[in-house]
């Protein structure tokens, strides 16, 4: 069981690029539509999450899992569902999944070779966190989480080579974006509803 979601995982992190355009065409293409056929949108989101709710928060609970294995912004995916969601379901789903995703990348870090992709990429970053993680944990884990422009995943991946333990880890992810995504769905959908009738 364990080979087969190493190879999923690493299908996954192999293929994120194109993972990635695929989500960021999908994204403009359904800003883009809701532009112009606003109703339509609306209605076809409405049909997704209050009619088929199952499948709708299925598929978003699914996206939100392994979308850290891509590197997809969770913003993003808030941006496309938050209007037409439930806020605390959303949240509650959101929440699990960002749990999900940050355990993968702890456990699986060395299996997708994300050393090469973090290292190569933050380099400078990764030295100055693992200096403080080793010092003070908990603290710089829920503050490197809060910082906008580095992703809250490569937390995870220097937790993980550090073997700092993965309760503090998550306990630590789970303060900031408990905060972050109750406000950006609060956000969003008052955002949203200014323009929707």
């Amino acid at each position: 069981m364990k080979k087969v979601a190493t190879w999923i995982m690493q299908w996954i992190f192999h293929h994120r690029a194109p993972i990635m355009i695929s989500w960021i065409i999908l994204l403009i293409t359904l800003w883009v539509c809701f532009a112009l056929y606003q109703n339509q949108v609306t209605h076809g989101f409405y049909v997704l999450f209050a009619v088929l709710p199952l499948l709708g928060y299925s598929l978003y609970f699914l996206f939100v899992s392994v979308r850290g294995l891509t590197f997809i912004p969770l913003t993003t995916i808030l941006l496309a569902v938050a209007p037409f969601t439930n806020q605390r379901l959303l949240w509650v789903i959101t929440m699990t999944g960002t749990l999900i995703t940050s355990y993968l990348i702890y456990y699986f870090s060395q299996a997708l070779h994300l050393d090469d992709y973090f290292e190569g990429k933050h380099q400078r970053s990764i030295k100055l966190t693992r200096k403080w993680l080793m010092k003070y944990e908990l603290p710089v884990i829920v503050i490197r989480s809060m910082l906008p422009f580095t992703p809250t995943d490569l937390i995870c991946y220097i937790a993980g080579t550090l073997n700092i333990s993965i309760r503090k880890m998550l306990l630590g992810i789970l303060i900031w974006e408990w905060i972050i995504c109750a406000t950006y769905i609060r956000w969003i959908q008052s955002i949203f509803s200014r323009f929707v009738p």
